[in-house]
Protein backbone atom coordinates (compact mmCIF):
# COMPACT_ATOMS: atom_id res chain seq x y z
CA UNK A 1 0.00 0.00 0.00
CA UNK A 2 1.22 3.68 -1.00
CA UNK A 3 1.86 5.89 2.41
CA UNK A 4 0.48 9.35 2.67
CA UNK A 5 3.44 11.84 2.20
CA UNK A 6 3.24 15.47 2.76
CA UNK A 7 6.06 16.61 1.04
CA UNK A 8 3.97 17.42 -2.38
CA UNK A 9 4.01 21.52 -2.18
CA UNK A 10 0.66 23.01 -2.41
CA UNK A 11 0.37 24.50 -6.19
CA UNK A 12 -2.29 27.69 -6.31
CA UNK A 13 -5.47 25.65 -7.28
CA UNK A 14 -8.21 28.25 -9.10
CA UNK A 15 -11.57 27.36 -8.38
CA UNK A 16 -13.81 27.59 -11.12
CA UNK A 17 -17.20 27.78 -9.39
CA UNK A 18 -16.17 30.96 -7.61
CA UNK A 19 -14.87 32.64 -10.70
CA UNK A 20 -18.91 32.20 -12.77
CA UNK A 21 -20.28 34.31 -9.95
CA UNK A 22 -17.54 36.60 -9.52
CA UNK A 23 -17.78 40.58 -11.39
CA UNK A 24 -20.68 38.99 -14.06
CA UNK A 25 -23.51 40.97 -14.89
CA UNK A 26 -26.66 40.75 -12.60
CA UNK A 27 -24.59 38.69 -10.07
CA UNK A 28 -21.79 39.75 -8.14
CA UNK A 29 -21.01 36.83 -6.31
CA UNK A 30 -21.83 33.10 -4.91
CA UNK A 31 -23.59 34.81 -2.16
CA UNK A 32 -26.08 36.14 -4.80
CA UNK A 33 -27.06 32.86 -5.96
CA UNK A 34 -30.11 30.96 -4.17
CA UNK A 35 -29.06 28.35 -1.44
CA UNK A 36 -28.13 25.47 -3.51
CA UNK A 37 -26.18 26.70 -6.80
CA UNK A 38 -26.90 23.52 -8.28
CA UNK A 39 -30.44 24.39 -8.41
CA UNK A 40 -29.74 27.17 -10.99
CA UNK A 41 -31.59 26.02 -14.40
CA UNK A 42 -29.23 26.79 -17.08
CA UNK A 43 -31.31 26.92 -19.51
CA UNK A 44 -33.92 29.73 -18.33
CA UNK A 45 -30.94 31.66 -16.57
CA UNK A 46 -32.18 34.93 -14.81
CA UNK A 47 -28.49 37.01 -16.41
CA UNK A 48 -25.23 36.04 -17.21
CA UNK A 49 -23.97 35.57 -14.08
CA UNK A 50 -26.51 32.67 -13.44
CA UNK A 51 -25.97 31.39 -16.96
CA UNK A 52 -22.07 30.51 -16.26
CA UNK A 53 -22.67 29.43 -12.99
CA UNK A 54 -25.32 26.69 -14.18
CA UNK A 55 -22.63 25.79 -16.86
CA UNK A 56 -19.90 25.15 -14.38
CA UNK A 57 -22.25 23.40 -12.12
CA UNK A 58 -23.11 20.97 -14.91
CA UNK A 59 -19.33 20.60 -15.94
CA UNK A 60 -18.63 19.33 -12.44
CA UNK A 61 -21.25 17.44 -12.17
CA UNK A 62 -20.36 15.37 -15.72
CA UNK A 63 -16.49 15.70 -14.51
CA UNK A 64 -16.77 13.27 -11.52
CA UNK A 65 -19.36 10.70 -12.74
CA UNK A 66 -17.11 10.55 -16.03
CA UNK A 67 -13.47 9.79 -13.97
CA UNK A 68 -15.34 6.75 -12.25
CA UNK A 69 -17.02 5.43 -15.31
CA UNK A 70 -14.69 5.88 -18.12
CA UNK A 71 -12.11 4.94 -15.77
CA UNK A 72 -14.14 1.59 -15.47
CA UNK A 73 -13.02 0.90 -19.02
CA UNK A 74 -9.57 2.31 -18.29
CA UNK A 75 -8.39 0.03 -15.48
CA UNK A 76 -8.39 2.86 -12.79
CA UNK A 77 -11.32 1.14 -11.41
CA UNK A 78 -13.02 -1.90 -10.82
CA UNK A 79 -16.61 -2.92 -9.61
CA UNK A 80 -16.99 -4.71 -6.17
CA UNK A 81 -19.51 -6.95 -7.75
CA UNK A 82 -22.53 -4.68 -7.05
CA UNK A 83 -24.61 -5.32 -10.12
CA UNK A 84 -24.16 -7.07 -13.17
CA UNK A 85 -23.88 -4.08 -15.56
CA UNK A 86 -20.79 -3.19 -13.16
CA UNK A 87 -19.22 -6.28 -14.05
CA UNK A 88 -20.45 -6.08 -17.62
CA UNK A 89 -17.94 -3.15 -17.94
CA UNK A 90 -14.87 -4.59 -15.67
CA UNK A 91 -14.97 -7.28 -18.32
CA UNK A 92 -15.04 -4.64 -21.21
CA UNK A 93 -18.40 -5.78 -22.22
CA UNK A 94 -20.51 -3.03 -22.91
CA UNK A 95 -23.72 -2.49 -25.18
CA UNK A 96 -25.71 0.66 -26.41
CA UNK A 97 -28.02 -0.54 -23.41
CA UNK A 98 -25.75 -1.49 -20.82
CA UNK A 99 -26.79 -1.39 -17.32
CA UNK A 100 -23.88 0.56 -16.21
CA UNK A 101 -24.53 3.85 -16.25
CA UNK A 102 -22.24 4.83 -18.91
CA UNK A 103 -25.24 5.42 -21.49
CA UNK A 104 -28.73 6.34 -21.25
CA UNK A 105 -28.80 6.65 -17.35
CA UNK A 106 -28.35 10.22 -15.66
CA UNK A 107 -26.69 11.25 -12.51
CA UNK A 108 -29.79 10.42 -10.01
CA UNK A 109 -28.69 9.83 -6.23
CA UNK A 110 -25.60 7.06 -7.41
CA UNK A 111 -24.20 9.34 -9.82
CA UNK A 112 -24.11 6.53 -12.60
CA UNK A 113 -24.53 8.02 -15.06
CA UNK A 114 -21.77 9.70 -17.75
CA UNK A 115 -23.89 10.02 -21.45
CA UNK A 116 -26.73 12.31 -19.53
CA UNK A 117 -24.31 14.66 -17.88
CA UNK A 118 -21.73 15.35 -20.18
CA UNK A 119 -24.52 16.13 -22.83
CA UNK A 120 -26.07 18.80 -20.31
CA UNK A 121 -22.18 21.03 -19.74
CA UNK A 122 -22.30 20.54 -23.82
CA UNK A 123 -25.66 22.18 -23.76
CA UNK A 124 -25.59 24.86 -20.94
CA UNK A 125 -21.99 25.70 -22.19
CA UNK A 126 -23.60 26.21 -26.00
CA UNK A 127 -26.57 28.48 -24.59
CA UNK A 128 -23.87 30.82 -22.89
CA UNK A 129 -22.23 31.12 -25.89
CA UNK A 130 -25.41 31.57 -28.15
CA UNK A 131 -27.02 34.00 -25.35
CA UNK A 132 -23.61 36.37 -25.94
CA UNK A 133 -23.73 35.94 -29.91
CA UNK A 134 -27.43 37.06 -30.11
CA UNK A 135 -25.97 40.01 -28.05
CA UNK A 136 -28.83 39.46 -25.23
CA UNK A 137 -25.78 40.68 -22.60
CA UNK A 138 -25.35 44.39 -23.48
CA UNK A 139 -21.23 45.07 -23.58
CA UNK A 140 -20.49 41.31 -23.87
CA UNK A 141 -19.10 39.64 -26.54
CA UNK A 142 -17.44 36.53 -28.49
CA UNK A 143 -14.12 38.36 -27.49
CA UNK A 144 -15.03 39.01 -23.42
CA UNK A 145 -13.95 36.85 -20.18
CA UNK A 146 -17.01 35.05 -19.99
CA UNK A 147 -17.88 34.09 -24.01
CA UNK A 148 -14.33 32.21 -23.37
CA UNK A 149 -15.05 30.78 -20.08
CA UNK A 150 -17.90 28.81 -21.69
CA UNK A 151 -15.95 27.85 -24.58
CA UNK A 152 -13.68 26.24 -22.07
CA UNK A 153 -16.22 24.56 -20.68
CA UNK A 154 -17.52 23.19 -24.17
CA UNK A 155 -14.64 22.29 -25.40
CA UNK A 156 -14.07 20.15 -21.94
CA UNK A 157 -17.15 18.40 -22.03
CA UNK A 158 -16.46 17.26 -25.61
CA UNK A 159 -13.22 16.03 -24.80
CA UNK A 160 -14.88 13.48 -22.42
CA UNK A 161 -17.42 12.77 -24.31
CA UNK A 162 -14.45 11.91 -27.53
CA UNK A 163 -11.93 10.02 -24.57
CA UNK A 164 -15.05 7.82 -23.31
CA UNK A 165 -17.65 6.93 -26.27
CA UNK A 166 -17.18 5.85 -29.56
CA UNK A 167 -19.44 7.96 -31.40
CA UNK A 168 -21.60 11.05 -30.48
CA UNK A 169 -24.01 13.54 -30.94
CA UNK A 170 -25.05 16.89 -29.68
CA UNK A 171 -28.11 18.80 -29.20
CA UNK A 172 -30.86 16.02 -29.90
CA UNK A 173 -29.92 16.50 -33.64
CA UNK A 174 -27.67 14.78 -36.25
CA UNK A 175 -25.55 13.77 -37.53
CA UNK A 176 -23.52 11.14 -35.54
CA UNK A 177 -19.53 12.08 -34.86
CA UNK A 178 -16.85 9.59 -34.35
CA UNK A 179 -14.41 10.08 -31.67
CA UNK A 180 -11.65 11.89 -33.95
CA UNK A 181 -14.49 14.70 -35.06
CA UNK A 182 -15.44 15.06 -31.56
CA UNK A 183 -12.03 16.14 -30.37
CA UNK A 184 -11.94 18.06 -33.63
CA UNK A 185 -15.32 19.95 -32.19
CA UNK A 186 -13.37 19.93 -28.97
CA UNK A 187 -10.58 21.67 -30.34
CA UNK A 188 -12.05 24.41 -31.89
CA UNK A 189 -13.45 25.54 -28.60
CA UNK A 190 -10.49 25.62 -26.86
CA UNK A 191 -9.34 28.03 -29.86
CA UNK A 192 -12.60 30.11 -29.32
CA UNK A 193 -11.09 30.58 -25.52
CA UNK A 194 -7.69 31.16 -26.44
CA UNK A 195 -8.64 33.68 -28.96
CA UNK A 196 -10.81 35.82 -26.77
CA UNK A 197 -8.80 38.77 -26.41
CA UNK A 198 -10.49 39.63 -22.95
CA UNK A 199 -10.00 35.68 -21.53
CA UNK A 200 -8.45 35.87 -18.17
CA UNK A 201 -5.15 33.79 -17.78
CA UNK A 202 -5.98 31.14 -15.96
CA UNK A 203 -8.65 30.32 -18.94
CA UNK A 204 -6.28 30.72 -21.43
CA UNK A 205 -3.64 28.19 -20.01
CA UNK A 206 -6.14 25.69 -19.15
CA UNK A 207 -7.69 25.94 -23.32
CA UNK A 208 -4.02 25.40 -23.96
CA UNK A 209 -3.82 22.26 -22.07
CA UNK A 210 -7.14 21.28 -24.14
CA UNK A 211 -6.17 21.89 -27.12
CA UNK A 212 -3.08 20.32 -26.73
CA UNK A 213 -4.30 16.92 -25.45
CA UNK A 214 -6.85 16.76 -28.62
CA UNK A 215 -4.74 17.75 -30.69
CA UNK A 216 -2.50 14.95 -29.14
CA UNK A 217 -5.01 12.47 -29.88
CA UNK A 218 -5.84 13.21 -33.27
CA UNK A 219 -2.23 13.42 -34.14
CA UNK A 220 -1.42 17.04 -34.52
CA UNK A 221 2.01 16.27 -32.72
CA UNK A 222 3.35 19.71 -34.01
CA UNK A 223 0.27 22.01 -32.74
CA UNK A 224 -0.04 19.97 -29.39
CA UNK A 225 3.45 20.54 -28.91
CA UNK A 226 3.41 24.26 -29.35
CA UNK A 227 0.53 24.56 -27.22
CA UNK A 228 2.42 22.66 -24.23
CA UNK A 229 5.50 24.85 -23.99
CA UNK A 230 3.25 27.27 -23.76
CA UNK A 231 1.49 26.82 -20.54
CA UNK A 232 2.94 27.52 -17.30
CA UNK A 233 4.45 24.19 -15.60
CA UNK A 234 2.85 25.60 -12.25
CA UNK A 235 -0.53 25.71 -13.49
CA UNK A 236 -3.37 23.80 -12.26
CA UNK A 237 -7.36 24.37 -12.74
CA UNK A 238 -9.57 22.80 -10.43
CA UNK A 239 -13.13 21.48 -10.01
CA UNK A 240 -14.76 21.89 -6.97
CA UNK A 241 -16.84 19.49 -4.98
CA UNK A 242 -18.59 20.48 -0.73
CA UNK A 243 -20.67 18.71 1.28
CA UNK A 244 -23.13 21.10 1.01
CA UNK A 245 -25.48 18.54 -0.42
CA UNK A 246 -25.75 15.03 -1.58
CA UNK A 247 -24.94 16.36 -5.42
CA UNK A 248 -22.56 18.29 -4.40
CA UNK A 249 -19.87 16.12 -3.28
CA UNK A 250 -17.40 14.14 -5.40
CA UNK A 251 -18.21 10.97 -6.72
CA UNK A 252 -14.64 9.67 -7.06
CA UNK A 253 -14.80 10.18 -3.21
CA UNK A 254 -18.47 8.61 -3.09
CA UNK A 255 -17.74 5.71 -5.52
CA UNK A 256 -14.84 4.31 -3.60
CA UNK A 257 -14.96 5.97 0.13
CA UNK A 258 -18.57 6.32 0.67
CA UNK A 259 -20.65 4.34 -0.34
CA UNK A 260 -17.62 1.89 -1.48
CA UNK A 261 -19.29 -0.17 -4.91
CA UNK A 262 -16.23 0.99 -6.58
CA UNK A 263 -12.33 0.02 -6.17
CA UNK A 264 -9.37 1.66 -7.63
CA UNK A 265 -7.90 -1.25 -10.04
CA UNK A 266 -5.00 -2.50 -7.70
CA UNK A 267 -3.92 -4.45 -10.30
CA UNK A 268 -2.69 -2.09 -11.46
CA UNK A 269 -2.33 0.65 -9.08
CA UNK A 270 -1.31 -0.74 -5.55
CA UNK A 271 2.29 -0.76 -4.28
CA UNK A 272 4.12 0.94 -7.11
CA UNK A 273 7.47 2.67 -6.83
CA UNK A 274 9.90 5.03 -7.54
CA UNK A 275 12.17 3.28 -9.84
CA UNK A 276 13.65 0.67 -8.44
CA UNK A 277 14.24 2.71 -4.81
CA UNK A 278 11.53 0.76 -3.22
CA UNK A 279 10.40 4.20 -1.99
CA UNK A 280 6.22 4.25 -2.42
CA UNK A 281 4.84 6.42 -4.92
CA UNK A 282 3.80 9.82 -3.08
CA UNK A 283 1.03 10.18 -6.49
CA UNK A 284 -0.34 7.03 -6.09
CA UNK A 285 -1.45 6.50 -2.20
CA UNK A 286 -4.28 4.10 -1.47
CA UNK A 287 -6.50 2.80 1.46
CA UNK A 288 -7.98 -0.01 2.40
CA UNK A 289 -11.69 0.82 2.70
CA UNK A 290 -13.20 -0.87 5.68
CA UNK A 291 -16.31 -1.54 4.14
CA UNK A 292 -16.99 -5.24 3.14
CA UNK A 293 -16.73 -5.51 -0.91
CA UNK A 294 -19.93 -7.24 -2.23
CA UNK A 295 -18.08 -9.45 -4.11
CA UNK A 296 -16.45 -12.07 -1.20
CA UNK A 297 -12.49 -11.71 -0.84
CA UNK A 298 -12.44 -8.77 -2.95
CA UNK A 299 -10.32 -5.44 -0.72
CA UNK A 300 -11.92 -2.21 -1.86
CA UNK A 301 -8.70 0.39 -2.24
CA UNK A 302 -9.77 3.75 -1.76
CA UNK A 303 -7.42 6.71 -3.26
CA UNK A 304 -6.23 9.18 -1.03
CA UNK A 305 -5.94 12.05 -3.66
CA UNK A 306 -9.83 12.12 -2.99
CA UNK A 307 -10.22 10.83 0.82
CA UNK A 308 -12.80 13.83 1.06
CA UNK A 309 -16.15 13.94 0.12
CA UNK A 310 -14.96 17.94 -0.99
CA UNK A 311 -12.22 16.98 -2.31
CA UNK A 312 -11.37 19.16 -5.93
CA UNK A 313 -10.40 17.33 -9.18
CA UNK A 314 -7.84 18.56 -11.15
CA UNK A 315 -9.38 19.88 -14.88
CA UNK A 316 -6.18 21.29 -16.37
CA UNK A 317 -2.31 21.56 -15.46
CA UNK A 318 0.83 22.20 -16.33
CA UNK A 319 1.99 18.67 -15.43
CA UNK A 320 -0.23 16.95 -18.37
CA UNK A 321 1.52 20.29 -20.37
CA UNK A 322 5.30 18.61 -19.55
CA UNK A 323 3.88 14.92 -20.08
CA UNK A 324 2.63 15.85 -23.70
CA UNK A 325 5.93 17.34 -24.15
CA UNK A 326 7.56 14.53 -22.79
CA UNK A 327 5.54 11.92 -25.24
CA UNK A 328 6.74 14.09 -28.41
CA UNK A 329 10.13 14.94 -28.10
CA UNK A 330 11.44 12.06 -26.34
CA UNK A 331 15.18 11.90 -25.18
CA UNK A 332 16.77 13.78 -23.01
CA UNK A 333 13.66 16.75 -23.08
CA UNK A 334 11.52 13.87 -21.82
CA UNK A 335 13.54 13.13 -18.60
CA UNK A 336 14.18 16.58 -17.90
CA UNK A 337 10.29 17.23 -18.38
CA UNK A 338 9.50 13.85 -16.08
CA UNK A 339 11.95 15.05 -13.39
CA UNK A 340 10.89 18.56 -13.08
CA UNK A 341 7.08 17.13 -12.57
CA UNK A 342 8.58 14.67 -9.38
CA UNK A 343 10.06 17.76 -8.33
CA UNK A 344 6.72 19.72 -8.01
CA UNK A 345 5.53 16.83 -6.26
CA UNK A 346 7.50 15.71 -3.79
CA UNK A 347 9.77 13.12 -5.27
CA UNK A 348 13.27 13.77 -5.02
CA UNK A 349 14.53 11.39 -6.84
CA UNK A 350 15.56 11.49 -10.52
CA UNK A 351 15.01 9.63 -13.42
CA UNK A 352 18.40 8.37 -14.70
CA UNK A 353 17.96 6.13 -17.67
CA UNK A 354 21.13 4.29 -18.91
CA UNK A 355 19.94 4.49 -22.53
CA UNK A 356 17.84 7.37 -24.48
CA UNK A 357 16.33 4.94 -27.36
CA UNK A 358 12.94 5.98 -27.84
CA UNK A 359 11.26 2.89 -26.60
CA UNK A 360 12.63 3.10 -23.24
CA UNK A 361 11.95 6.83 -22.82
CA UNK A 362 8.27 6.54 -24.34
CA UNK A 363 7.20 3.19 -22.17
CA UNK A 364 9.11 5.62 -19.33
CA UNK A 365 6.49 8.31 -20.27
CA UNK A 366 3.72 6.28 -20.56
CA UNK A 367 4.17 5.11 -17.07
CA UNK A 368 5.00 8.36 -15.43
CA UNK A 369 1.47 10.12 -17.16
CA UNK A 370 -0.31 7.15 -15.35
CA UNK A 371 0.64 8.05 -12.28
CA UNK A 372 1.19 12.19 -12.45
CA UNK A 373 -2.64 12.31 -14.54
CA UNK A 374 -4.12 9.77 -11.63
CA UNK A 375 -7.91 10.02 -11.45
CA UNK A 376 -7.57 13.08 -13.47
CA UNK A 377 -9.80 12.20 -16.80
CA UNK A 378 -7.61 10.81 -18.86
CA UNK A 379 -6.66 7.40 -19.15
CA UNK A 380 -9.23 5.77 -21.03
CA UNK A 381 -8.51 8.71 -23.75
CA UNK A 382 -4.66 7.87 -23.57
CA UNK A 383 -4.97 4.10 -23.81
CA UNK A 384 -7.14 4.51 -26.88
CA UNK A 385 -4.44 6.97 -28.16
CA UNK A 386 -1.59 4.73 -26.68
CA UNK A 387 -3.29 1.18 -29.05
CA UNK A 388 -3.98 3.56 -32.23
CA UNK A 389 -0.56 5.91 -32.25
CA UNK A 390 2.14 3.31 -31.20
CA UNK A 391 0.22 -0.21 -31.06
CA UNK A 392 0.60 -0.54 -27.13
CA UNK A 393 -1.75 -2.25 -25.89
CA UNK A 394 -2.31 -1.65 -21.75
CA UNK A 395 -5.76 -2.33 -21.17
CA UNK A 396 -6.14 -5.49 -18.37
CA UNK A 397 -7.42 -8.81 -20.37
CA UNK A 398 -9.17 -10.54 -16.85
CA UNK A 399 -11.55 -8.85 -14.48
CA UNK A 400 -10.62 -9.14 -11.03
CA UNK A 401 -13.16 -12.38 -10.49
CA UNK A 402 -11.06 -14.14 -13.39
CA UNK A 403 -13.41 -13.44 -16.41
CA UNK A 404 -11.91 -13.08 -19.37
CA UNK A 405 -12.08 -9.47 -20.51
CA UNK A 406 -13.30 -8.24 -24.42
CA UNK A 407 -11.99 -6.00 -26.34
CA UNK A 408 -13.82 -2.95 -25.83
CA UNK A 409 -12.33 0.40 -26.28
CA UNK A 410 -14.80 2.93 -25.79
CA UNK A 411 -18.52 2.70 -24.93
CA UNK A 412 -21.01 2.68 -27.92
CA UNK A 413 -23.56 5.52 -28.59
CA UNK A 414 -26.72 4.82 -26.05
CA UNK A 415 -29.78 3.87 -27.71
CA UNK A 416 -31.55 6.27 -25.64
CA UNK A 417 -29.79 8.55 -28.06
CA UNK A 418 -30.00 6.30 -31.27
CA UNK A 419 -33.37 5.95 -30.82
CA UNK A 420 -34.28 9.97 -30.21
CA UNK A 421 -32.32 11.69 -32.12
CA UNK A 422 -33.76 12.18 -35.65
CA UNK A 423 -30.64 12.80 -37.44
CA UNK A 424 -28.75 9.92 -36.82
Amino acid sequence: MNIRSDSRPRRGGFILLALAGAGLAGCDGLTDVAGDPHKVDASKPLGLGEALIGATVDLYFAYDSYIVIAGMLGDEFVSSGTASGYREMDARNVTPRSTGGASSRGRGIGGEGSWTPQQKAVFAANLVQERIEAGDFPGVDVESPQYARASLFDGLAKTWIADMFCSAAFNGEGPEYSSQDVYSLAEAEFTKAIDATGAESEIVQAALVGRARVRLNIGNRSGALADALLVDPDFELTASYSTNTFEQRNRVWWRTWGFGNFSIDFRVWSDLTIDNTGDPDPRLELALNPRPAYEPNQDLWAPLKAEDPAAPLVLASGDEAQMIIAEIQLGQDAVDAINAVRARNGIATAWAPATLDDATVLAKVIDERGRNLFLEGVRNGDLRRYLDQYGIDLWTRVTPQGVEAMDAVCYPLPDVERENNPGI
